[in-house]
């Protein structure tokens, strides 16, 4: 066997899926706002976690059936994965925030125009109503500023 043709312990491919599967698990169980009902953020949230675990799993049987792995290289990688994605998901969201306001107000942080989205819930939405909201008053002013300079001219 070559260098390139040892796959070690345990698999990589298997550890970052089921890393980012626990990552994304526990932000959407405890920090999704999405807009339904009660029953429709649950059956929602259950059918996005449910998938990931799909795909993790099917990563990792994959990673046996084209035998890169053996069973325990691939079930130590999940094992490995998610416990990460639980020790990282718990250092960001309880010790890292603290920090967040030096970051922001530092200069370095002003110069990369880094902000903290975290208060706000479902940003994508708060984001789509400000941006519409000063497009429309852009093409507002546009308009008046042409129909000024048409009335002027005449």
């Amino acid at each position: 066997m070559g260098l390139y043709e040892i796959h070690g312990m345990p698999s990589d491919h298997s550890q970052t899926f089921f890393y980012f599967m626990t990552y994304l698990a526990i932000f959407i169980i405890l920090k999704s706002q999405m807009p339904g009902t009660a029953r429709v953020r649950s059956l929602r949230n259950r059918l996005l976690v449910f998938s990931q675990l799909i795909v993790a799993a099917v990563v990792a049987y994959s990673r046996v059936y084209l035998h890169y792995h053996t069973i325990a290289q691939v079930v130590a990688g999940a094992f490995v994965g998610t416990a990460l994605g639980c020790v990282w998901y718990y250092f960001v969201n309880y010790h890292f925030t603290k920090y967040v306001p030096y970051i922001i107000e530092h200069p370095l942080g002003k110069h990369f125009l880094i902000r903290d989205y975290a208060p706000i819930p479902r940003l994508i939405h708060f984001q789509y109503e400000n941006e519409y909201a000063e497009a429309k008053r852009w093409r507002e002013r546009r308009m008046n500023y042409t129909k000024d300079q048409v009335s002027s001219s005449q």
